[in-house]
């Protein structure tokens, strides 16, 4: 997003922007939806949405960020007070599984990234288990729960371990830069090189 809201008025705007956008994603799906769509249906002007995106590239960007945070702070919320390690996870297992009930639509915007954007739709999976990691890690510190690889869990409960395989990163490179004409694909290799 290259321009971030100071007033109510620009905020209300910018929230119908988005608004509208995850209407019509979840709809017609990222490649079916244009920017005058999005506009149209927000009801403000068309040079409104470059006021706060370069591209509809960005704004997908933007809508993936909106739902990890949303996902990530529902998580914390649900397992405020809970202080053993077994309880925070069966309790944020079906916090997840609710959030994704209530929020079918920014789902959505998810699965049109893996299609659209590996390098944002990976950023979500590795963001979560940064985060999932390091509170597996304390818990083993505090001998909560076994010791092992706190990264092997988190892989597959994100449902996604093949991001941090080095092969398909490969194979995601090349689906990228198949679909890219603006270096996707080399900064998804740059980012499976990491």
């Amino acid at each position: 997003m290259k321009y971030t809201p100071k007033t109510e008025k620009g905020k209300a705007k910018l929230d119908k922007i988005i608004e509208s956008a995850i209407d019509l994603i979840y709809e017609k799906g990222f490649n079916n939806t244009s920017i005058g769509d999005i506009t149209r249906n927000a009801n403000v002007s068309y040079g409104s949405f470059y006021f706060y995106f370069n591209n509809k590239d960005d704004l997908l960007v933007e809508l993936v960020r909106k739902l990890n945070r949303d996902l990530r702070h529902y998580l914390t919320e649900s397992i405020k007070g809970l202080k053993d390690r077994v309880s925070i996870e069966k309790r944020g297992f079906e916090a997840f599984f609710e959030w994704m009930q209530k929020n079918k639509k920014l789902y959505k915007i998810l699965i049109e990234a893996e299609a659209n954007n590996l390098q944002v739709y990976a950023w979500h999976y590795r963001k979560i288990a940064e985060r999932y990691s390091q509170k597996l890690k304390e818990a083993m510190e505090k001998g909560e729960i076994t010791a092992y690889d706190s990264r092997d869990p988190v892989l597959h409960l994100n449902g996604d371990s093949r991001l941090h395989s080095q092969e398909i990163h490969t194979v995601g490179w090349k689906r990228g830069a198949a679909h890219s004409d603006k270096g996707r694909g080399e900064d998804l290799r740059k980012d499976a090189e990491c």
